[in-house]
């Protein structure tokens, strides 16, 4: 009789034991679950992020129609009303390319903690790869109706290395240290895409043109003519292609150079190289 009572607790016990690690693996691939939607939903939020110009004055519009899958509606409602607190692009160049995950934590079964950077490029960047800064931002995800939603977003400051924070620390003051501070920085600054990064605005000119407060001025220099560029395209010699919005386009070689020019439209060198696509390939085409 012992023996048959053993034998029942033993076949509980395995069955228990067996429950529980059944139980625990279902959780794990829960909540694998979920951090994965977590991810996808930060990573997609900062892949629009380009889009949304902040000083725009359809800022709230782009804010609604770009961002609205990723925030839950008292959030998309803040932003919308006043854009300045919403994380965007605030000049031409740089620009944010996406979000740079660090680490998540969970809390309770229905929120996530996500702390990251968001990453910025200029077209140099674009083109050959790399970062030009990053920006700390920390984001609050809840779950509504099975959709993960992010609930708060705080920014932080650009590092404090940065050469964009640092002139616009030093410039509206007057002290000796601040204007010599300010010159050494300026003089860091030696052509058009140093002087983007560093803050200053493009012109609408046509190259584009980005003056310092020491009264130099930079233009968007091209090496090369547009006829040169469709040449090169037709000669299957591209290996990437990037367009900004004042026509400038930069064609990276097979052979490892670098040609610059301007095109007559915007968008006409997609369609040549849509056009050269049966014979060459596809060529990845990139666009600010």
């Amino acid at each position: 009789m012992n023996k048959k009572i053993s034998a029942i607790l033993l076949i509980v016990s395995a069955i228990a034991i067996g429950f529980y690690f059944w139980r625990q693996s279902d959780v794990r691939k829960s909540e694998q679950a979920d951090e994965r939607d977590v991810r996808n939903t930060v990573e997609n939020f900062g892949k629009v992020l380009k889009n949304v110009s902040l000083l725009s004055s359809t800022a709230s519009q782009d804010i609604e129609q770009n961002y609205k899958d990723f925030l839950d509606q008292f959030l998309l409602l803040q932003w919308k009303n006043d854009p300045s607190k919403a994380p965007g692009r605030l000049t031409s160049s740089p620009w944010p390319d996406g979000i740079e995950i660090l680490s998540l934590r969970k809390f309770g079964s229905g929120a996530y903690e996500v702390r990251g950077n968001i990453v910025e490029i200029t077209s140099v960047e674009q083109i050959g790869g790399g970062i030009a800064v990053t920006r700390p931002v920390d984001l609050g995800l809840v779950k509504f109706n099975n959709q993960w939603l992010i609930a708060s977003v705080n920014l932080g400051e650009y590092s404090d290395n940065d050469i964009k924070t640092q002139l616009r620390e030093c410039l509206p003051k007057s002290d000796m240290a601040s204007l010599e501070k300010c010159s050494q920085l300026l003089k860091t600054i030696r052509n058009f895409d140093d002087c983007i990064l560093a803050g200053f605005s493009s012109m609408e000119s046509n190259p584009p043109q980005c003056a310092l407060p020491d009264g130099r001025i930079f233009f968007q220099e091209t090496n090369s003519t547009w006829e040169a560029a469709l040449q090169s395209i037709n000669n299957c010699e591209i290996e990437k292609v990037f367009q900004t919005h004042s026509r400038i386009v930069t064609l990276m070689l097979k052979n490892g150079n670098r040609l610059i020019a301007t095109e007559p439209n915007i968008d006409d060198v997609i369609k040549v190289v849509d056009g050269a696509a049966a014979r060459c390939g596809e060529v990845p085409i990139g666009t600010e």
